[in-house]
C-alpha cells in the first residue's frame, strides 16, 4: 500500500543526510538572497560604484564565479568521495568556511580592487557546494521518494532561505541606521564600517555569520553520517 505523502515527508525529514544537508544550504541559500537582492545597492550606496559599474562587475563575477564554483566544487568532491565516504559534505563545509573571510573583506574594504576580488572568491565557494550538496541529497532517500524529497528541499530552503534574507537584511539595515542592534553595530565598527552611514554594509554581515551556520551544520553531517544511511532507517535524526 502506497503511503501518504504527509508519511512520506516526515520520513525524509527525520533521514540525517537529507536533514543536515537541507539545514546547511538554507544557510548558504539565506547567503544567496542576501546577496542577489542587495549587492548591486551596496556596491552603488555604500561603496560609491556607478549603477552601469556595479551591473556589469557583478554580472561578470557571478557567471565566472558560479560557474567555476559549480563545475570545481563537483570534479573535487567526485575525486574525494572514493577516499572518504563523507567527501560530499567535508567539500560542502570546507566552502562554507572559506567563503567567510572573502565575505568579511568584501564588506570591510572600499578598494573596488580589494572587495570586487573577494566578492568573486566568496561567490565561487558559495557555489562549490552547489554539486556535492544535490549528490548528497539525491543519495539519502530512495529512488521512489527522491522527487518528494527534492521538492520538500526547494520548499525548505526558499521559505527558510532567502525569503527571509531578502527583507531581513533591509529590516537589520534600517534598524542599525537608527541606532538599534548595537552587538551587530559594534563588530561592523571594529571592521572600520561607520554604521550611520553604511548601514546596509554593516546588516550584510549576516552573510560571514550564515556562511559560519552553514559550515557547522555541513561539518556535523561529515561527522555523523553512515555508510549504510538510509531513509527512515536509525540514520533518522533523533
Amino acid at each position: 500500500m502506497t503511503e501518504s505523502w504527509l508519511l512520506t515527508s516526515w520520513r525524509i525529514l527525520r533521514t540525517r543526510d537529507w536533514f543536515l544537508s537541507t539545514a546547511g544550504y538554507t544557510a548558504l541559500t539565506f547567503v544567496l538572497g542576501a546577496f542577489g537582492t542587495w549587492a548591486n545597492l551596496l556596491l552603488v550606496r555604500d561603496k560609491g560604484m556607478s549603477v552601469q559599474g556595479a551591473g556589469i562587475a557583478l554580472g561578470v563575477v557571478t557567471l565566472l564565479a558560479g560557474a567555476a564554483g559549480t563545475f570545481g566544487g563537483g570534479w573535487v568532491a567526485d575525486r574525494l568521495i572514493a577516499k572518504r565516504g563523507n567527501a560530499y559534505f567535508l567539500v560542502c563545509a570546507a566552502s562554507s568556511f572559506l567563503g567567510i573571510v572573502p565575505a568579511f573583506i568584501a564588506l570591510a574594504s572600499f578598494n573596488p580592487w580589494v572587495f570586487i576580488p573577494a566578492i568573486f572568491f566568496a561567490v565561487l565557494f558559495l557555489f562549490v557546494n552547489n554539486a556535492p550538496f544535490h549528490a548528497i541529497l539525491i543519495n539519502s532517500v530512495p529512488p521512489m521518494v527522491r522527487a518528494t524529497a527534492v521538492a520538500l528541499n526547494i520548499v525548505i530552503i526558499h521559505i527558510m532561505g532567502d525569503v527571509i534574507s531578502r527583507f531581513g537584511v533591509g529590516v537589520l539595515s534600517d534598524s542599525l541606521g537608527a541606532g538599534r542592534i548595537v552587538v551587530l553595530a559594534t563588530i561592523a565598527r571594529l571592521l572600520g564600517i561607520e554604521v550611520e552611514r553604511q548601514h546596509l554594509t554593516a546588516a550584510l554581515l549576516v552573510v560571514p555569520i550564515s556562511l559560519l551556520v552553514s559550515c557547522l551544520l555541513f561539518f556535523w553531517g561529515a561527522v555523523t553520517q553512515r555508510n549504510s544511511a538510509s531513509y527512515g532507517s536509525r540514520e533518522a535524526v533523533s
